[in-house]
């Protein structure tokens, strides 16, 4: 874990994103970044099981919580959130979907919507829900790879 942390602090320092998604064990990892001080910025959880279980350390920035209804971690994930230390910068959105969110997040194209009103609420402002549909398309040319189930 030790060496996977430092890839991902480097990969953070390096990029310099303006959000973190993390999906899966991904969210782990994402989590730790922001309870150690490494990473302050928003943070999109998709479907992170017991992962999402520190998110309550997580102070000071705004988070999304993802939770696909079919996924069997759903209710360890809902759990997890209900004891978020500041429940104001929490989103928790359930969606009817399996653990993958291919077809809520991807399909539909709800992913881009879900970070600009991530990074807008990171910011102070509330986005109401008209104007996040006109969100501008240039969010996937601002994204990188850095973690997944499958570089390990």
């Amino acid at each position: 874990f030790a060496a996977t942390k430092q890839v991902l602090v480097t990969a953070v320092s390096e990029f310099q994103p303006d959000v973190i998604v993390a999906h899966s064990a991904g969210v782990g990892k994402a989590v730790t970044l922001a309870t150690s001080g490494v990473w302050q910025g928003p943070l999109i959880l998709l479907a992170g099981g017991i992962g999402c279980a520190k998110v309550s350390d997580v102070v000071g920035q705004s988070v999304t919580v993802v939770v696909p209804r079919r996924d069997p971690d759903a209710k360890v994930m809902l759990q997890a959130v209900r004891s978020v230390a500041e429940p104001a910068r929490l989103v928790v959105l359930q969606v009817d979907d399996v653990h993958d969110l291919n077809s809520s997040m991807v399909r539909d194209d709800r992913l881009r919507h879900v970070i600009v009103e991530t990074l807008q609420r990171g910011q102070g402002y509330q986005t109401p829900a008209a104007e996040s549909a006109d969100a501008p398309d240039d969010v996937r040319s601002r994204l990188r790879w850095l973690f997944s189930e499958w570089d390990l």
